[in-house]
């Protein structure tokens, strides 16, 4: 470019459309620039049903655990009062929410899906896509009186000026739709770089995911084709050697074809070893069992990912009432509370609050407890 001339200074422009002076300083008007006003995209470099069907193996049991425990689970409406800045809880069976919550997809006398399974399917969408979207359907006066499943992969928000203006989803016709922030519950795990997208365990712990995948091919093709033992031959003091390369790969297909242990033509029958030659067992012990140790290692980076303990899926070393119940208490603590946590609150502020309040008073939807307040002690 052009050489700028001496003594003179370049300043970049400052920008101030959302900026106002305030007793000489800047005090920020709009969120639009500050607030991850962009939306890049859903999982990174994969859809969502992508990320679903890779739910096989280890992260398909831990999936299966956490989904399960959160499905058998009780959802209750409760009416919040705030008093002596401690909140008075009062349950709210009667309210029509709780109706909706107990029978979701009620239409016409028949419920096709249960909360259970909205939950469960809900849930593993969560852990693994990193999202999960119910779709609300109103009654003739606005009032929600329905809630379906949705998609993994098939909706995503719409942002503008920080905050989610709506959604855009994809029908089963493969049209697009857009949908208002009061027709979805949306219950997301935030990614820290970009708020408004998410990324679930299964590819936050690729690494770990695929090591074990790679651990159960490569040993699956070893207990097919190398689990027999290994033979070499040694050629005695004078014995013929094998002239050339032609004629040793022949040797070698000829062999397999007799002494392959899966469909050669000798199976079972003793190989007859040219005369000068002699034949040698070489133990594959220590192979197979450094692979059933990285398959189990692997195994367990999925479960510590997932937070499932591995004898919740049967894999019990110590059996004793007193181990049973920390794992059962510590599982329930620190894994299945924070979903549920995160469940209650989406379905507090993007439905409850659809439903008018008495002042002083609060519409919330929460699990009943389900750990024991004693076993922290």
């Amino acid at each position: 470019g052009e050489a700028m001339p001496p003594g003179r200074k370049v300043f970049k422009r400052r920008r101030r459309a959302n900026l106002e002076a305030v007793d000489g300083g800047m005090r920020v008007s709009s969120p639009l620039e500050y607030t991850g006003s962009q939306y890049s995209g859903i999982h990174g470099n994969y859809s969502g049903p992508q990320l679903m069907d890779a739910v096989v193996g280890a992260a398909a049991d831990a999936t299966r655990v956490i989904s399960s425990r959160v499905a058998g689970l009780s959802l209750r409406v409760y009416w919040d009062r705030y008093e002596e800045g401690e909140v008075q809880p009062r349950s709210a069976i009667d309210h029509p929410l709780q109706s909706v919550i107990d029978k979701p997809t009620l239409d016409r006398g028949t419920v096709t899906q249960t909360m259970a399974q909205l939950f469960s399917l809900g849930v593993r969408q969560y852990l693994n896509v990193g999202e999960s979207y119910l779709l609300v359907v109103h009654d003739e006066l606005g009032a929600p009186k329905n809630l379906y499943p949705m998609r993994p992969g098939s909706t995503q928000p719409i942002v503008e000026g920080g905050r989610v203006v709506r959604y855009t989803t994809f029908t089963n016709a493969g049209t697009s739709r857009k949908l208002e922030p009061r027709d979805v519950v949306r219950i997301w795990d935030p990614d820290p770089v970009d708020m408004f997208a998410c990324r679930g365990v299964l590819e936050r712990h690729a690494h770990a995911y695929n090591l074990n995948k790679f651990s159960l091919e490569t040993w699956q093709n070893f207990f097919k084709y190398d689990a027999t033992p290994k033979l070499v031959l040694e050629a005695k003091d004078g014995a013929e050697m094998l002239p050339n390369p032609d004629e040793r790969e022949a040797f070698e297909r000829a062999w397999k074809s007799r002494a392959n242990h899966l469909d050669g033509s000798a199976m079972g029958a003793p190989l007859l070893v040219k005369p000068g030659w002699q034949a040698k067992e070489l133990s594959a012990q220590n192979e197979t069992s450094s692979g059933i140790e990285m398959i189990k290692f692997s195994r367990d980076l999925i479960l510590q990912a997932y937070g499932v303990p591995p004898a919740k899926l049967g894999d019990i070393e110590n059996v004793n009432r007193s181990s049973a119940d920390t794992i059962f208490y510590t599982f329930d603590r620190s894994t299945i509370v924070p979903i549920t946590d995160t469940i209650s609150d989406a379905l507090t502020n993007q439905l409850a609050m659809q439903f008018p309040a008495p002042e002083g008073l609060r519409l919330r939807i929460g699990f009943e407890p389900f750990v024991d307040p004693d076993a922290d002690f």
